[in-house]
């Protein structure tokens, strides 16, 4: 588990991605493709990085030209760390969240 909340001004949501392919990247390298496993890496941020209210961003890599999904076995999922709704298994999570954090 990384903490990045150090420097948050140059933490982007391209940059935390970028790093992730590089890491996998060097971690696939010598191995068969059939030996390759689905990677999940879900990062929880503390403010909403995206910045569209959602509680979840799932990022799915997509062909530009035909928007298929181009399933290459990475899954990467960003939890919106300030989402707040009661009625929400996310809101109610990140208010807990919250509590154990600070």
């Amino acid at each position: 588990m990384f903490n990045l909340h150090d420097n948050p001004n140059q933490i982007t949501c391209g940059y935390i991605l970028h790093i992730y392919k590089k890491v996998v990247k060097m971690l696939k390298a010598r191995q068969e493709f059939k030996e390759i496993k689905d990677s999940y890496v879900i990062f929880i941020s503390e403010n909403d990085v995206m910045g569209a209210g959602l509680p979840l961003y799932h990022i799915e890599g997509t062909i530009r030209e035909t928007g298929v999904v181009f399933g290459d076995g990475s899954h990467i999922l960003y939890v919106n760390g300030s989402y707040k709704d009661d009625k929400d298994p996310v809101g109610r999570l990140m208010h807990d969240f919250r509590c154990v954090v600070q």
